[in-house]
């Protein structure tokens, strides 16, 4: 077969394979893990049903014991012998005879007819006593103190496994109370043990339990009760403590499922205790367990069905595959002839188009990028010129405000002449009242002087009319002492006046230079707000001529960008036509190198 059919034909095994094997696989994996958990579920529910066979075998044997303690019981002639011994009647070895006659006659009846292992039947006084045993030397014998008597005293009692001493061996009991029938006095305890014998067959069973499975009672300190199939003499020794066990010693629950078993061996295994313990309250719980790898054999024969189903599958798969392969491979590879040959032209004449689209794409970008320089002068020059408007347009308000603030200093200048002139007035005021004050001054020198002269007048007067006039001369002395301190006073007040008088004049001659400079700097105030009129007007006819050639220049940028946009959606499309033709060359490159490789793949 050439090369190039099998190449098909592999990829056609390859496309069979997946498009059928998968799905096939898929349903398969369903299947297999639907079967499983079914499979898992049934041996579950099978091994279920097996331990609650064993579980109600168990609970109808303990109940069948319970109920022949109990008739025992109530037996008449065993009535009438409690009678006796407890009232004393008849002598000790006649009773005695008489007890053993009928423990004798009683249980090798019931031994005789039902095989339940009975080991020992005896009799207890109401004190605990043994007064009749199978064992007679259990005969006499003080049980008060062991639970088999004093469990029963309020009513029938199952005592767990224990060992028992005289036999040597492990037992379990059944005791009843036997009470008087008219006044229901207790009269004595009659009890039955048993061997583990009815137990074990039980346990011992193996129907339905395969090669590995095993059953067995553990109690409820956790120990194994019945025997092991895999460890010898474990009755009583072997200590369980697995998942199922602790389960029903803490929350009373059965379970079902996969744990490591007392040999820590992955075990299925299922429990019950419920339904042991429903009328006694042993703490018992059956457990019934098989190995993991028998357990999942039919599982793991159900995984071997589905795998050779799958290689099945798949061989029939790739069969289909090789036969198809073969079949198609002729006309595909004429197609991919005809294919190869048509691209090979296409290609050439792409390479035209695309020198030509070149060729084209460079012009445009040429023009193009001359276009953008033109644009990037303009705006520029739009920049300049909005600089230059803005920075005129700041001129223009710092002018009209030096002019605002040449007027507020103008204002200023004419307050400051007013309030000199007044200045000047106040001035003139006071240096007038202080001239009349000087010559109120001068009155009271003058008056000063004549009351000096009046007060010498009288002084001498006074002298002249001796102790008549002495009174009068101290008067005339204090009036001229008061005449010259007013004179003194008048002077210095006049001296003070001359000081106001010189300053005030001093004063006056400021005030009227400061009304002259106040004057002069108005005038130079008003030629100065003239000037920066004139200088406002001059910088807003500069900002509008440059406010104008801003607009000038934006509409020349416009104009040039649209003509920029122009030429780049030109560039833009000579580029696109460049590309389209490029990539068409590609494509028909790709389709020429795919039509080669699809010969050589057929």
């Amino acid at each position: 077969m050439p090369q190039t059919k099998r190449k098909l034909t592999h990829n056609l095994i390859i496309l069979f394979l997946l498009t059928s094997v998968l799905p096939i696989t898929f349903i398969g994996f369903w299947s297999y893990q639907s079967g499983k958990e079914s499979l898992k579920s049934q041996f579950l529910n099978d091994f279920t049903a097996i331990v609650q066979a064993k579980a109600q075998a168990i609970s109808q044997y303990l109940d069948t014991e319970v109920m022949r303690v109990e008739d025992f019981a109530a037996d008449d002639e065993l009535y009438q012998l409690l009678e006796q011994s407890a009232g004393g009647a008849g002598r000790p070895d006649n009773m005695a005879v008489q007890w053993q006659t009928f423990i004798k006659s009683k249980t090798i009846s019931s031994q005789a007819d039902l095989k339940h292992g009975y080991a020992e039947t005896l009799v207890m006084d109401a004190n605990g006593r043994v007064l009749a045993s199978t064992d007679s030397q259990a005969v006499g014998r003080d049980e008060s103190a062991d639970e088999l008597f004093s469990g029963a005293v309020d009513g029938p009692y199952v005592k767990d496994v224990y060992a028992h001493a005289a036999s040597k061996q492990y037992s379990f009991a059944v005791s009843a109370p036997i009470r008087h029938q008219v006044s229901g006095k207790l009269l004595g305890v009659i009890a039955n043990r048993l061997n583990l014998t009815a137990l074990n067959d039980i346990t011992t069973n193996r129907q339905g339990l395969r090669e590995t499975g095993e059953a067995y009672i553990v109690n409820k300190h956790g120990y194994m009760i019945t025997p092991s199939r895999f460890i010898p003499n474990a009755v009583m020794k072997q200590k369980v403590d697995t998942q199922p066990v602790r389960l029903f010693q803490t929350q009373q629950q059965n379970m079902a499922g996969l744990y490591p078993d007392y040999r820590n061996m992955p075990i299925v295994g299922v429990s019950d205790g419920q339904l042991i313990n429903k009328h006694y309250d042993l703490g018992w719980l059956l457990l019934v367990e098989i190995d993991e790898p028998e357990a999942n054999a039919e599982i793991v024969k159900l995984r071997n069905w589905v795998l050779l189903f799958a290689l099945v599958t798949g061989c029939v798969a790739a069969a289909t595959g090789l036969f198809y392969g073969r079949i198609l491979s002729r006309p595909i590879n004429q197609a991919t002839a005809e294919i190869f040959t048509t691209s090979s032209e296409l290609s050439i004449t792409t390479d035209e188009h695309e020198r030509t689209a070149a060729q084209q794409a460079v012009a445009v970008n040429e023009t193009s990028a001359t276009m953008n320089e033109l644009g990037r002068s303009a705006q520029q020059s739009i920049l300049q010129a909005d600089t230059a408007n803005q920075e005129s347009q700041k001129v223009v308000s710092k002018a009209l405000a030096g002019a605002q603030i040449m007027q507020e200093l103008l204002g200023s200048m004419e307050t400051l002449k007013v309030k000199v002139e007044q200045i000047g007035t106040q001035i003139l005021r006071l240096s007038e009242q202080t001239s009349q004050i000087g010559h109120i001054t001068e009155a009271v020198k003058d008056i000063a002087n004549q009351t000096n002269l009046l007060a010498l007048n009288a002084a001498v007067e006074a002298t002249r009319a001796g102790e008549h006039g002495k009174g009068f001369t101290v008067v005339s002395q204090e009036i001229r002492k008061l005449a010259e301190q007013s004179k003194k006073s008048a002077e210095h007040i006049s001296n003070l006046l001359e000081n106001i008088q010189k300053v005030t004049n001093t004063t006056v001659l400021a005030a009227e230079a400061g009304t002259q400079m106040a004057q002069l700097s108005s005038q130079q105030a008003e030629h100065t707000q003239r000037s920066c009129d004139d200088l406002s007007d001059a910088i807003n006819n500069i900002a509008d001529v440059l406010q104008q050639i801003s607009l000038t220049a934006k509409q020349q940028a416009n104009a040039t960008n649209q003509v920029v946009e122009a030429m780049n959606m030109l560039n833009t499309g000579a580029k696109e036509t460049a590309n389209g033709i490029s990539q068409s060359k590609i494509a028909i490159q790709n389709l020429n190198k795919a039509a080669g490789q699809l010969q050589n793949m057929i």
